[in-house]
Order: C-alpha cells, then sequence, then structure tokens
C-alpha cells in the first residue's frame, strides 16, 4: 500500500513572505545567534535617520566631532569597543560550543557501537 502524501495547508506554513516575516526571520536568526543587541540598535539608527530632517543632520554631526574632540565622547566608544568584543566573544564562545558537542556526539556513538556492535541503527549521515 503507498504511503499518502501529506499536504500542507497555508494555516502550517512557518514562513511568511511578506516584508514582517523576513523581518520575524532575521530577528529570529538574531537572537539565535547572540546577535539581537546589534539588530536593534541599528534599526533604531536607521528609523532615526529616516526621521531626522536634512538639517538637523549637519548639526548633529558636527555635535558629534565637537564631542569627540572635547572627550566626552568616551563612554561612547567605550560602549561600541564592548558590543564589538562581545559579538566576538560570542562568536567564539558558539564555535566552541558546536566543537564539544561534536565531540560528546562521537565518543556517544563510539560508547554505543562498543555496546551494542552490530544492531547500532545509523541516524544521520556524516
Amino acid at each position: 500500500m503507498a504511503k499518502k502524501k501529506r499536504t500542507r495547508k497555508a494555516s502550517d506554513r512557518d514562513v511568511h513572505s511578506n516584508f514582517w516575516g523576513m523581518v520575524q526571520i532575521v530577528l529570529i536568526t538574531a537572537i539565535n545567534k547572540g546577535q539581537l543587541p546589534a539588530a536593534g540598535l541599528t534599526i533604531v539608527a536607521i528609523v532615526l535617520a529616516v526621521k531626522i530632517p536634512p538639517q538637523e543632520i549637519g548639526k548633529i554631526v558636527s555635535q558629534l566631532f565637537d564631542m569627540v574632540v572635547l572627550g566626552n565622547f568616551v563612554g561612547y566608544i567605550l560602549f561600541l569597543m564592548t558590543l564589538l568584543l562581545w559579538y566576538l566573544h560570542n562568536k567564539r564562545e558558539r564555535h566552541r560550543s558546536e566543537t564539544e558537542l561534536r565531540r560528546v556526539s562521537w565518543e556517544r556513538d563510539k560508547f554505543q557501537r562498543l555496546v551494542l556492535g552490530d544492531k547500532l541503527i545509523e541516524s544521520s549521515e556524516d
């Protein structure tokens, strides 16, 4: 007897093919990779850049350069450096975690082969 193929209804779909679906996918990916704070700051910067009148942008840039020259901007620079270092640390730790997971999986498989011998059923192709 042939197996019946399961057809998916529109309500079963996880992916929405519109702008908000794209935003949802990007934010979920940012959460999974630990990049949500950087994504949030980027979104806020884009919204601010769009909302500020063009005449004000020159004044704001001039004020920012004045703050850098006076040394009042050190906190913001340190904050950005902290974000960058946090991102790099997060990336390194994620790599370490994945490496350890592969090692533990390999150890588990080795032990299962030792205990079960030929009775072991392969669940994935590595």
